[in-house]
């Protein structure tokens, strides 16, 4: 009895020891998958506006964003950046709600207007 307890105690070692090990490997990944999206964000180069200055209200920015307005900037995003993954999408519009992008990016996907591609935990994306 007492070696069929050291035999299942050393399993369950052995079995956290490999799930250890896995976290640490996903927790790479994720972290390899966030550099590269900061890389990328780092090397586009934005036009950068000038402060918005509250004293001179003829001179204040007139900016309208709408749903379909968001949609199109995704679409454009993506086609300009084919194979980019939907963490850089999120990277890329930080004012949106991510599980609206996903729902967004999942209905183009349907429309077949963009291809995904599963790629580990998250997924790949084409313009068609």
């Amino acid at each position: 009895m007492h070696w069929f307890m050291l035999l299942l105690l050393a399993t369950l070692i052995a079995g956290g020891y490999y799930v250890y090990q896995r976290l640490l490997t996903i927790e790479r990944e994720i972290r390899e998958e966030q550099n590269l999206v900061s890389d990328q964000h780092e090397e586009h180069s934005f036009v950068e506006t000038p402060p918005f200055d509250a004293s001179t209200p003829e001179k204040a920015p007139i900016v309208t964003t709408t749903e379909e307005d968001l949609g199109v900037e995704i679409l454009a995003f993506v086609a300009l950046n084919p194979g980019l993954s939907q963490a850089e999408v999120y990277a890329r519009f930080p004012d949106s709600d991510r599980r609206e992008l996903q729902k967004r990016l999942r209905k183009f996907d349907q429309a077949g207007s963009v291809r995904r591609e599963k790629e580990g935990s998250s997924y790949r994306l084409y313009p068609v």
